[in-house]
């Protein structure tokens, strides 16, 4: 979905703030804007938020998030 300049501007700060926030944690993952599946098989299973973070997963570049290949682990609410 397309989204407005000001949208965007916000959804890269929020990541690239909390990334810095946490970059001295590895067990800390930042995102946004990612495909992350919940369920395996379940092609609606999906949602695609602006940011998150999830503790407890290495931190590292991912082109999806699939929670049954994360030990379960979901964003921090």
């Amino acid at each position: 979905m397309a989204e407005s300049d000001s949208n965007r501007d916000y959804l890269v700060y929020g990541v690239e703030s909390l990334k810095i926030h946490f970059q001295e944690e590895e067990d800390v993952y930042v995102s946004g804007n990612l495909w992350l599946c919940y369920e395996q098989g379940v092609s609606n299973a999906v949602v695609s938020p602006d940011v998150f973070v999830i503790f407890g997963v290495e931190n590292c570049p991912r082109k999806s998030y699939k929670v049954w290949e994360e030990q379960g682990k979901t964003p921090a609410s």
